[in-house]
């Protein structure tokens, strides 16, 4: 209880009994409890007791020594009414919340009649106390029981094997129709073959993802360590302190969407009584990637995972943020700004590489309870044809508008992840004068192109040949015709037919150029295909650079 109290936690869970309980020692056990949960109820924070562990002396009187919370529960009255009566009648004033069993444990899971079960378990417990609330354990990996219906409160344990990514994916079942009310208790990867600063940044991300997932609450595994000697004390273990740091910041709000802010890098938006505010971080994105320069809001303030306040500086008209694989939090911001960075999305996002138009669509929404009025302006890519570059939008108030683009992509485009920006110039709560961007893919629907250059010892001519080597792959319904080309500094352009690719086939096509080796620092190599009887081609670039020799 006194951890509790200290890390700032808003909801604890305790053991009713330790394993050692008995009858003549529940009084102790009674004084244990009120020392406990007296400090945490006056600072009102929510107490959860759990029945478990059972206690050995009942167990042992119990048909079958493994049974747990649920299991006792079905026994006769007379085996588990003298231990948990008093402390239901005692507690149960200030205790509303009773857990049947840690996070994990199957019996629940494995319960057949589990709903007539909880449901004689709450008339039970009403006998008791006012208004008991029965949590009930389940384990992420164990499929949801509809039929249990959506009444009681689930504590779910996510296992460390879990990718945080994952977590709001894997809870879907339990916000699928109709949604349940659910809390997740994560477990941290292993303290012993971890190292600290990645297991806190882990944690962080976890907390965030489950957040994420529409959780009641998150809870941590025993986030502590137990001393050893004549007077045993528990000591909080950093996981403890990721969870005080991020209490305050997750509080009082809730996610409502992701903000693309670039390959690699991760960002989402809460709002809510608290205020708006983001969470960022670098995925996957190299360091000369991880910054973004975006206006937030006119006095934003950023925290660290400890809870430390930064400063976000502001460069012309924008803030600048530099993003690491630990999250950011940054406070204070725009809020119904960030939600329509957030929905400014180009549908379908996958162009096709050809000569020919593509029709699409730049999604916008207003956050407002207004209508909101102004331009939108499309500035890069600069050399894609694009009609309208300028169109006017009215939206109204919680409203989401489509404003159609045709695009024509220049013959030497490349192939690959392209960002679309637009400027905005709008008037809701005041004006705004924005840029936002949108990620589009360039690229073939039905082929799979993969292209690589290595070095080659020519034995003829004594020289070092460039070679490229190109992987093509029908993965559409149609057998396929296709050129392959190359283009390399100083030599000729070299094609390739490939006359007839049946679906699921591939093929390779090599290039040599005798002697390359020698322009291996004068550029970039061009290569790609087209189709032969149609408007598709797809364009890349090797740097000659990364050779492999």
């Amino acid at each position: 209880g006194k951890l509790a109290e200290q890390s700032g936690a808003g909801a604890t869970i305790l053991s009713c009994w330790d394993r050692d309980t008995t009858r003549n020692t529940l009084d102790a056990r009674q004084a244990i409890l009120d020392a406990a949960i007296q400090p945490l109820v006056r600072d009102q924070r929510q107490v959860t007791l759990n029945l478990s562990p059972v206690p050995q002396e009942i167990k042992a009187a119990i048909e079958g020594a493994t049974a747990g919370p649920i299991g006792l529960m079905r026994s006769q009255d007379h085996l588990w009414y003298p231990y948990l009566a008093p402390i239901m009648m005692r507690q149960g004033q200030y205790v509303q919340h009773w857990q049947l069993g840690l996070a994990g444990e199957p019996e629940a899971f494995r319960t057949a009649d589990l709903p007539r079960v909880l449901r004689a378990i709450s008339r039970q417990f009403r006998n008791l106390t006012p208004q008991p609330e029965l949590v009930v354990p389940w384990s992420l990996d164990q499929a949801r029981r509809k039929e249990v219906g959506t009444q009681p409160l689930y504590i779910i344990a996510v296992p460390a094997a879990v990718q945080p990514a994952d977590i709001a994916a894997h809870a879907t079942q339990w916000s699928d129709p109709p949604p349940t009310r659910f809390l997740l208790e994560l477990q941290a990867l292993d303290a012993a073959t971890t190292a600290p600063g990645l297991r806190a940044i882990d944690l962080a991300q976890r907390l965030i993802y489950a957040w994420e997932s529409g959780a009641q609450g998150v809870a941590l595994h025993r986030p502590w360590t137990c001393t050893h000697g004549h007077r045993p004390e528990l000591s909080p273990e950093e996981t403890l302190g990721v969870l005080a740091g991020l209490e305050p910041r997750l509080a009082g709000r809730r996610v409502m969407g992701r903000l693309n802010l670039g390959p690699g890098l991760q960002c989402l938006v809460f709002d809510g009584p608290a205020g708006g505010m983001l969470a960022a971080w670098n995925v996957s994105a190299p360091p000369q990637d991880a910054t973004v320069d975006l206006f937030l809001g006119p006095k934003p303030v950023g925290y660290d995972l400890w809870g430390n306040p930064f400063q976000v500086p502001l460069i012309g008209d924008r803030h600048h943020l530099v993003l690491g694989p630990c999250p950011i939090f940054i406070e204070g911001i725009d809020a119904a700004l960030a939600l329509m960075r957030a929905s400014f999305q180009v549908e379908p996002s996958f162009l096709e590489s050809a000569q020919s138009t593509s029709s699409c669509a730049v999604r916008l929404a207003n956050p407002w309870r207004r209508t909101i009025s102004g331009t939108l302006t499309i500035l890069k890519p600069k050399d894609w044809q694009i009609e309208p570059r300028r169109t006017s939008f009215n939206i109204p108030a919680g409203e989401t508008v489509n404003v159609p683009l045709e695009i024509r992509l220049p013959v030497s485009e490349l192939a690959g992840h392209k960002t679309l920006v637009a400027r905005l110039d709008f008037s809701a709560d005041q004006h705004y004068h924005v840029d936002m961007a949108a990620p589009v893919e360039v690229g073939l629907r039905g082929v799979h192109f993969d292209a690589s250059l290595t070095v080659d010892n020519n034995a003829q001519t004594h020289q070092q040949d460039a070679v490229i080597s190109q992987t093509v792959t029908n993965s559409g319904p149609e057998p396929l015709t296709l050129y392959t080309y190359a283009v390399f500094p100083g030599f000729p352009r070299q094609e390739r037919i490939i006359p007839r690719l049946e679906p699921g086939q591939s093929t390779i096509r090599r290039f040599r150029f005798p002697g390359g080796a020698a322009m291996l620092n004068e550029g970039k190599v061009r290569v790609g295909l087209r189709e032969a009887t149609g408007p598709a081609m797809l364009n890349r670039i090797l740097s000659l650079r990364t050779a492999k020799r």
